[in-house]
């Protein structure tokens, strides 16, 4: 899953040199991952430990769609469908969230999607700002966080706002899912 690293002298030899080490996290962005030759019996070990790894702003089938959050372990965060679920009233959203039919085929394989809280919508918003590979309309989009009982948060991804709107009023609908 790692597409892009670079390859360096271990900067401090001694911080991953004991036995049940492989790797050292540096920041939540920089992982230091031991280097051996491919002989070493620890080299499958520490490529699949590479390859555990997700790339923010990157699709994977097998997650069913576009990663747009990662947690600092590298494996877990969020991931958006690769197309809307539909169009309707906050109160009608898990109607069509979990509908395989409203899915490509990658993401029609999972029953977990939610509505986006507000970060995530922001996350969102910002995919679509960069070159929108998830496909996302230029429209407004419902979140799962409320602003009271029968009002919650919507994105305009036309403009770039927030804002609190009632449930009743019909808005375009994305399904995130945690990985």
């Amino acid at each position: 899953f790692l597409s892009d690293y670079h390859i360096f002298d271990n900067p401090n030899v001694s911080s991953i040199q004991h036995i049940d080490c492989l790797a050292k996290l540096v920041n939540s962005e920089t992982i230091i991952i031991k280097k051996v030759p491919e002989s070493s019996p620890e080299y499958e070990c520490i490529e699949d430990f590479a390859q555990s790894f997700y790339e923010l702003n990157t699709f994977y089938a097998a997650l069913g769609g576009y990663v747009i959050d990662i947690n600092s372990d590298g494996k877990h965060g969020v991931v958006l469908a690769m197309k809307d679920q539909g169009y309707d009233n906050w109160y009608n959203t898990n109607n069509l969230l979990n509908n395989p039919d409203n899915h490509d085929m990658d993401g029609a394989q999972f029953r977990d999607w939610r509505l986006p809280s507000k970060r995530e919508l922001n996350l969102m918003y910002l995919s679509y700002l960069n070159g929108n590979p998830a496909s996302l309309a230029g429209a407004t989009y419902w979140s799962s966080s409320e602003f009271k009982y029968d009002y919650a948060w919507l994105h305009y991804f036309f403009s770039g706002q927030q804002d609190d709107v009632n449930k009743v009023n019909p808005f375009n609908i994305r399904a995130v899912r945690s990985f």
